[in-house]
């Protein structure tokens, strides 16, 4: 996302004594900071880390970093920016993206970049009036000249000229994408009957979200990728999310978790598992994996605690939920008693993974 490359860009300029450029990035960290809608629930119950950016001493202040408290207790906030185009957005992440390449010389990126810029602005047509003032502009874009010596000021350039008028541009690979998509979704069944039963809101969200990937899918390479089989990284995956949430504010992470019951299920794998590309495991061995870990965190553990622990998933796995009450009677008495075989911290741990679990049944 945009805040993830201007904070690795505020990074480069302070390492390497950019005031003026540092400046610059800290004021349009701001700006993203001060847009978050004052309105939205989860940034009013957030207001006091938001306010804390903009105390005067917050960039100079030697007992935080500042860029590391952005990254951790702001930087998730931000995709509850409102009045996002997605076409301006998505161009505005490849020129900052760009930018970035640039400080720090990684040559293969600015070419991978580059090819999408030079697609972008070739698909404005020249017969626009937006696109007919800044017609020099473009022809310069398109020259291998302009590419050849690329500084820094030339992706803010990019961004300036180019973001206003963005959405302008044709979608000529349309089509062929839109057939490509339709052809797996017909060929692998993409909306699949799930464990959900016959909900009508969930079958009615699954067709809202799947209608707005093929939507994106035209231009967000990310999709492509995972279409492809390929892996994105975080900052793309992050920006599909930023995508999908500007058009419909139910199209993010937590929001799929509980439509999915998934609550540990990451923004990828539920838009793989949408596409037909990936399948949640199934209750049972959510219990034995979640259960098998926590006894292997556990090696100095004896028998009959092992064998207690693996009743606990039996019997959760079966039933769905657990009491800590459930843990006095058969079975378990049978075993030993839980507060001889355990430290509280343990039986608090045991009770963390079955609520967690009930939460996915």
């Amino acid at each position: 996302m945009r805040h993830l490359i201007k904070l690795k860009k505020l990074k480069h300029f302070e390492r390497y004594g950019e005031k003026d450029n540092a400046n610059k990035m800290k004021s349009e960290i701001e700006e993203m900071v001060s847009s978050l809608p004052k309105d939205n629930i989860s940034v009013k119950e957030n207001r006091r880390k938001i306010n804390h950016v903009f105390e005067d001493n917050f960039w100079d202040n030697v007992a935080e970093d500042p860029i590391d408290y952005i990254e951790k207790q702001v930087a998730p906030l931000l995709k509850y920016q409102s009045q996002i185009d997605v076409d301006e957005m998505t161009f505005q992440v490849k020129t900052e993206k760009l930018g970035l390449a640039i400080l720090q010389q990684n040559d293969k990126t600015i070419k991978n970049i580059q090819d999408s810029i030079a697609s972008d602005v070739n698909n404005l047509s020249n017969n626009l009036n937006a696109v007919k003032e800044i017609i020099d502009d473009k022809n310069k874009v398109l020259s291998k000249k302009f590419w050849e010596d690329i500084k820094y000021e030339d992706a803010e350039f990019l961004e300036k000229t180019f973001k206003p008028i963005i959405k302008l541009k044709t979608k000529r690979s349309r089509e062929v994408i839109e057939l490509n998509l339709d052809d797996i979704i017909a060929e692998q069944k993409l909306i699949q009957k799930t464990t959900l039963g016959d909900s009508e809101f969930v079958k009615e969200y699954k067709i809202k979200i799947e209608n707005s990937i093929k939507k994106l899918a035209n231009d967000n390479p990310t999709i492509a990728k995972i279409i492809k089989g390929e892996e994105p990284n975080d900052e793309e995956l992050m920006d599909l999310e930023h995508a999908l949430f500007s058009l419909n504010e139910q199209f993010e992470t937590e929001s799929l978790r509980k439509i999915f019951k998934q609550p540990t299920g990451s923004f990828g794998q539920f838009i793989k598992h949408i596409l037909g590309l990936y399948e949640f495991p199934n209750f049972e061995q959510e219990c034995a994996d979640a259960f098998d870990i926590f006894i292997k965190e556990h090696e100095n553990w004896n028998a009959d605690q092992i064998l207690f622990v693996r009743t606990v998933k039996n019997t959760i796995s079966k039933k769905g939920k657990m009491d800590i009450s459930d843990l006095f009677e058969a079975p378990f008495d049978r075993i030993g008693t839980i507060s001889k075989l355990f430290e509280e911290h343990d039986v608090e741990d045991i009770m963390q993974i079955c609520k967690t679990l009930e939460k996915r049944k």
